[in-house]
């Protein structure tokens, strides 16, 4: 019977069995979508089955429905995070918390147990996964299977680190966590996107659905795909830019009791399904908050620090990662910066779909994930997201801000010599520009700064052009399209969001620690994007919300610090070391012969000493990790 591959009853298959350890969001993942009415998809879902079973016999079926097939790979440990949605409604793949009703208390919310009965099922389907958004949160992709109405739905939670890769195969959908397994299928030929690793090359945040592949997409933090007889349709349930739209706390009495709870609920849930946890702690800010709150988790957790530090003031950070681990009492590891490691590691790195995989998994410590598995930690922290959320500079969008919901008075005139004297600016230029931004002329489209300076990167003038000028926006994520209404002071807070999944490396150990960003949690980034940025960041202090938030958990040298670390002299020393490889990279790579580096700017970029480059750090490694990719896709390309 071809009416539908696996018609009648469900069936999710041991891999998708019940998690009972601590959460993992690492599994692979490959899934097939298709229309069981159209006879022409349901025997291409026969090839990708034969497919799957021949070149790809790690993937293992999970879950077959109506339309709907999935699976995990079998060299990721199980328990398998499935949550199955019953009466053939789909599942839920990941790790979900119930959203308290009210406000967080600092005991954090449990895992959820997901036992979804008939009225929750019939909730989550009319509502295309909203309801699902309503009421947990956490890191996951939900797939679901509505028979009734003959609807199909992928929705991926806002703050879900792991890609949700997509491509379209013969009247079929596909969705996947890795290219690797999609490559290996051998289903389509896969050409890269040179306009998108320009952009890369020349701004290293490219957020837009576009990847590095031109056929295939990625399914953003918020977004869902609607899939039916009409075809594809796509929205956001979780929108950055509308939620900063909703009524602000302006009251900083409330602002700081809802910081403090909701940063402790949120670390604190995260360190419930985690009992041994490696985190790395700079000594900065952030870092220090989570680790402060990990330390009031009521779980208990065993917890180690993990600093890295290299030479100058501004390299090594240790004193303050000393304070914050004398203050709570647990472990610290302190690691140097290894500035001697051989960069042609990146020549032999899996494919992905992004150079920015390359980029991340190049400043991976091993050092660290070795140090969990000695440990038996489950789950590496970090602080990742807390610069953005608990408002950094510059501050003077915080003046325009203030003036367009206040109006001319006496704290905002405050508002804008210390915004001045922090952005270390003129009064004058905030003043003009809190104007102008807050009242004549509010900007209603965002462009982060670095896709306004690619003239300063490698980049040749058609590259540029093709990549920036002819769509301006098109390598910007479509939350920055549309910002009309939305206060100035969070344009960059909301950019950062829309990075999310730079800090997820899909390039990882199947079998290595998890990596835990627990800052990056919906109901912190709600609140902050709600919090005005006068109010997170005031009297001349960057995240003074947050430093007041912890003011008694924090050790005093940590919560009054004004400096901030760099590792700018480490990846100085590490380019130096690998000067001539880079040079050799470059120079004759793809990158020059596909016309998108100018050889003549690379050339005054890389003089006789690469530290002493004008070219950003940041651009160099970008445009490194771009040829290194390019070269993985062109050099191991897989016949189809």
């Amino acid at each position: 019977m071809q009416e539908g591959l696996f018609a009648g009853r469900a069936h999710f298959c041991p891999a998708g069995t019940k998690r009972n350890g601590h959460a993992e969001v690492n599994h692979d993942f490959f899934a097939v979508l298709w229309n069981v009415e159209q006879r022409s998809s349901c025997d291409t879902v026969v090839h990708i089955t034969a497919a799957i079973a021949q070149r790809c016999p790690h993937l293992v079926p999970a879950c077959r429905l109506n339309g709907f097939e999935f699976y995990v790979s079998n060299r990721n440990n199980p328990p398998y995070p499935i949550n199955p949605i019953p009466d053939h409604g789909g599942m839920v793949f990941g790790t979900l918390f119930t959203r308290p009703r009210d406000s967080f208390d600092s005991a954090g919310s449990s895992q959820a147990d997901f036992n979804c009965n008939s009225n929750i099922r019939a909730r989550i389907l009319v509502s295309g996964g909203r309801y699902l958004l309503d009421n947990y949160w956490g890191h996951y992709v939900a797939f679901l299977v509505d028979e009734t109405n003959r609807v199909q739905w992928v929705f991926r939670s806002p703050a879900c680190h792991q890609p949700c890769l997509n491509a379209s195969h013969g009247g079929a959908r596909l969705y996947f966590s890795t290219i690797e397994d999609l490559a290996q299928l051998r289903l389509m030929h896969l050409t890269i996107n040179w306009d998108f690793v320009a952009a890369f090359a020349a701004s290293t945040r490219v957020s837009s659905r576009e990847t590095g592949l031109n056929e295939i997409s990625e399914l953003g933090t918020g977004e869902f795909h609607r899939i039916s007889n009409d075809g594809l349709s796509r929205g956001f349930h979780w929108n950055a830019a509308k939620i900063a739209r909703q009524p602000s706390v302006e009251d900083s009495s409330e602002a700081k009791r809802s910081l403090r709870s909701t940063v402790r609920a949120c670390v604190s849930t995260w360190a419930s399904v985690h009992p041994r946890i490696v985190q790395r702690l700079s000594g900065g800010l952030d870092s220090s908050i989570t680790a402060v709150s990990l330390k009031l988790a009521p779980s208990q957790p065993s917890v180690t620090y993990v600093n890295y530090y290299s030479r100058g003031t501004y390299g090594d950070e240790r004193q303050y990662a000393r304070a914050v681990a004398e203050k709570t009492k647990f472990p610290l590891v302190e690691y140097r910066h290894n500035s001697s490691i051989p960069m042609d590691v990146l020549l032999a790195l899996p494919r992905a779909e992004s150079p920015v995989a390359y980029m991340s998994r190049g400043v991976c410590d091993q050092r660290e994930i070795d140090l969990a598995d000695q440990l038996g930690a489950t789950a590496r922290f970090t602080g990742i997201m807390g610069d953005s959320l608990f408002q950094m500079p510059p501050a003077a969008p915080t003046a325009s801000e203030y003036l367009r919901t206040h109006g001319l008075d006496r704290r905002f005139l405050q508002i804008a010599l210390n915004s001045a004297q922090m952005d270390r600016v003129s009064l004058w230029a905030v003043l003009r520009g809190a104007i102008t931004g807050g009242l004549l002329n509010p900007p209603k489209q965002f462009q982060p700064g670095e896709f306004s300076r690619q003239n300063d990167s490698l980049l040749t003038t058609e590259a540029s052009q093709a990549a920036f000028s002819d769509q301006p926006l098109r390598f910007v994520h479509p939350w920055l399209h549309d910002l009309e209404g939305v206060p100035l002071g969070k344009f960059a807070q909301i950019a950062s969001l829309s990075f999310n999944s730079v800090y997820f490396n899909v390039l990882h150990d199947p079998l290595e620690s998890e990596l835990v960003h627990p800052l990056t949690s919906e109901p912190l980034m709600e609140l902050c994007l709600r919090l005005p940025s006068y109010v997170l960041l005031y009297d001349g202090w960057d995240r003074a919300l947050a430093r007041d938030a912890f003011e008694l958990e924090l050790p005093h040298i940590v919560r009054t610090r004004t400096t901030k670390g760099s590792s700018d002299l480490h990846l100085r020393e590490l380019i130096a070391y690998n000067e001539q490889f880079i040079r050799d990279l470059l120079v004759e790579g793809v990158l020059v012969r596909q016309g998108i580096l100018d050889r003549k700017k690379l050339d005054d970029s890389l003089p006789g000493q690469t530290t002493r480059s004008a070219l950003p750090l940041g651009l160099l490694w970008a445009t490194i990790s771009a040829e290194a990719w390019s070269r993985a896709w062109i050099e191991r390309a897989v016949p189809c």
